[in-house]
């Protein structure tokens, strides 16, 4: 009996001991899940943060340059890892567009400039014509009145500065021919 009852202790104690170690590794277990979980998921927060969401700004910010926009900033250029040396090319291609931005702005203010500059060209050219036009179309009238006799003919409306000589010159010439043909009748 005594023997039993033993043995029953040591099975009791023994059971007992069992039951204190598998709540004990219980515990353990689900403490290290935890742990586990709480590992993967700060990984997962630092990979979508630290990597995740940086590509996704970065893509964006490519976005946005091809789209046209050169004004916004290139986010993490300063980062001295992959995604710093993604950001400092798209930064690069940001001032190439904004370097042809400005020939582009500076293209088209030449060609105002030339186009001004032609069209002023143009204008003098012109006025020009017009008034060798008509110092030659006057003269031509006061010649034609001269060959038909008229010698009290005198071209009273001056030309422009640079021609208004020949019109002197030929009012001169008139009464000069007046006055010697007034001389010969005499």
């Amino acid at each position: 009996d005594e023997l039993l009852k033993y043995i029953d202790f040591r099975i009791n104690e023994t059971v007992a001991a069992s039951a204190a170690t598998k709540n004990q590794i219980t515990v353990l277990m689900v403490i290290m899940s935890g742990l586990s979980i709480l590992f993967a998921l700060a990984g997962m927060w630092y990979v979508i943060s630290g990597v995740a969401n940086p590509i996704g700004k970065l893509a964006d910010a490519m976005r946005r340059l091809a789209g046209g926009d050169l004004n916004s900033k290139v986010p993490f250029a300063g980062r001295n890892d992959e995604l710093g040396n993604m950001a400092a090319a798209v930064e690069v291609f940001r001032n190439a567009g904004l370097e042809n931005k400005q020939l582009e702005a500076e293209a088209i203010e030449a060609r105002r400039l030339q186009e001004e500059t032609t069209e002023a060209g143009s204008r003098r050219a012109d006025e020009e014509a017009q008034k060798l036009r008509f110092a030659t179309k006057t003269l031509g009238e006061g010649l034609q009145r001269l060959a038909a006799g008229d010698l009290s003919m005198t071209i009273s409306q001056p030309f422009a500065e640079e021609y208004d000589s020949l019109r002197n010159d030929f009012n001169s010439s008139i009464q000069q021919l007046g006055q010697t043909i007034n001389l010969i009748r005499s």
